[in-house]
């Protein structure tokens, strides 16, 4: 009996670490690259200098960090649950514009 009741344990477990915690990761690592981004691309400024080639290259990276943040942000389940836990970020702030 001991041995079932470990074995649904670790299934249960296993289902929460790949379904729920998994994403949450995924999120957070994702803010993680958003962050990196912004310190690599800081110093570029599309008003500044309209001709720097580095201007394309920030775009691009920024518009697939951003797709990429509210793709795993969709994945999460019960997202509202989480963000009112202050676990991960309300979707709203994910989602406002700069």
């Amino acid at each position: 009996m001991a041995y079932l009741a470990c074995v649904i344990l670790g299934i249960i477990g296993y289902i929460v670490a790949h379904c729920l915690l998994k994403p949450i990761l995924a999120l957070r690592t994702t803010r993680e690259a958003i962050a990196k981004a912004l310190a690599l691309y800081g110093k570029v400024d599309a008003v500044c200098a309209p001709g720097d080639a580095r201007i394309p290259k920030a775009r691009g990276k920024y518009h697939e960090l951003a797709s990429t943040l509210i793709a795993y942000a969709n994945a999460i389940p019960h997202y509202a649950v989480w963000s009112s836990l202050n676990i991960i970020p309300r979707l709203r702030t994910l989602r406002k514009p700069a």
